[in-house]
């Protein structure tokens, strides 16, 4: 068959215009469908149905200072500094404040322009009651300004922080109001004591503190001027930390325990190797016995150790007139599973000493 040119022209025409069109869809389905991708939803993702973690919340710490044994000279300026320094919830001045050197208001003003209303709890030491000084003003001009306070201020009381510490305030062989205090067995200064202690354990108070200004075991110059049966009472229930003045240095022991084989802590004796637990990196836990801080350099002129004691053995740091001259004062930081303390020297704030008291969660 024979096919006119023209028809094949034509058909060539057709073919070419078909093609055009084509192109031009499959360019404009590019792009509708390009268009499409770019404004279709996203899709919706469930959200994760794990829980948020936990918000991690800080273990509430209670901060306090413990010093004793002041005197109303620079040293004692330098000492009220670096208790502000420390930024404490309260401070337990554990005696001997103006030496009757200036009148009372006069010392407690001093203390006030430096703390303001911080508490400043009075331990009543043998310089703050007649013929040096009258505790009555003493406790007028620094009043006691801790809410929950049990007993009477400032000779015999106590204070918790909820169910972490107890802190206890004695005043044995100080003599106050034709009072005495003298905490001889069955007397009822040592009930007293003892009814408070144990109440701490019934009511499941974690960290128990007793501060008082005269001292038993010591390797200073002083006596046993507490009496023994006090002294083996904390001991024997196990207080954590016996804070002490009176002694003008500072002296730290390692734990101390009563057991089958230490029956009594003798002072000025010596008693068996089993009455301490000692630890060469300062860290101890909780419940193995009681560590003893005599911390009397407040200001006071300081006085030597004596390193010939027969109590020598018991402690593990010691600064003093010869010995590392220093005054400051102990920082002491309680948490629920934590009890540490710093002796912090006044001037250079130098960490002279440091300790640690662990709670240990057993299974």
């Amino acid at each position: 068959m024979r096919v006119s040119k023209n028809f094949i022209i034509g058909l060539l025409i057709f073919l070419g215009l078909a093609g055009v069109v084509a192109s031009s869809f499959f360019v404009d389905y590019r792009n509708i469908t390009s268009r499409a991708s770019k404004t279709k939803p996203a899709v919706q993702v469930p959200e994760s149905t794990t829980p948020p973690q936990a918000k991690i919340v800080e273990e509430e710490k209670i901060k306090f200072v413990a010093v004793g044994d002041f005197d109303s000279e620079a040293r004692f300026d330098q000492t009220l500094t670096n208790i502000k320094k420390a930024e404490p919830a309260y401070t337990l001045a554990l005696g001997d404040l103006s030496y009757g050197k200036i009148p009372e208001q006069q010392w407690c003003d001093k203390v006030n322009s430096v703390l303001g209303n911080k508490p400043f709890e009075i331990v009543p030491g043998n310089h703050d009651i007649e013929p040096k000084s009258q505790l009555t003003n003493f406790s007028r001009c620094l009043p006691n300004r801790i809410n929950n306070i049990v007993g009477s201020y400032p000779d015999r009381y106590y204070f918790d922080k909820g169910k972490t510490l107890r802190t206890i305030v004695i005043s044995p062989d100080v003599a106050i109001n034709g009072n005495p205090n003298k905490f001889n067995p069955g007397s009822e200064e040592l009930l007293w004591v003892e009814k408070i202690l144990q109440d701490a354990k019934e009511q499941k108070i974690r960290w128990v503190v007793v501060a008082m200004h005269k001292n038993c075991l010591t390797i200073g110059e002083k006596t046993c001027e507490i009496g023994q049966t006090l002294n083996n009472l904390l001991i024997k229930n196990n207080v954590d930390l016996i804070l002490q003045g009176h002694e003008h240095n500072y002296m730290r022991s390692d734990q101390l325990a009563l057991s089958p084989t230490c029956l009594n802590i003798l002072p000025n004796k010596v008693n068996p190797k089993s009455c301490t637990v000692p630890s060469k990196t300062s860290q101890y836990d909780k419940g193995n016995g009681s560590i003893l801080a005599i911390v009397g350099t407040g200001g006071a002129e300081l006085r030597d150790i004596n390193k010939n004691s027969a109590s020598f053995p018991l402690f593990s740091k010691f600064l003093g007139k010869f010995n590392d001259p220093t005054y400051g004062v102990l920082v002491v930081e309680v948490s629920n599973n934590k009890l540490s303390a710093k002796m912090i020297e006044n001037t250079t704030g130098t960490v002279k000493d440091t300790f640690t008291i662990d709670y240990k969660i057993t299974p």
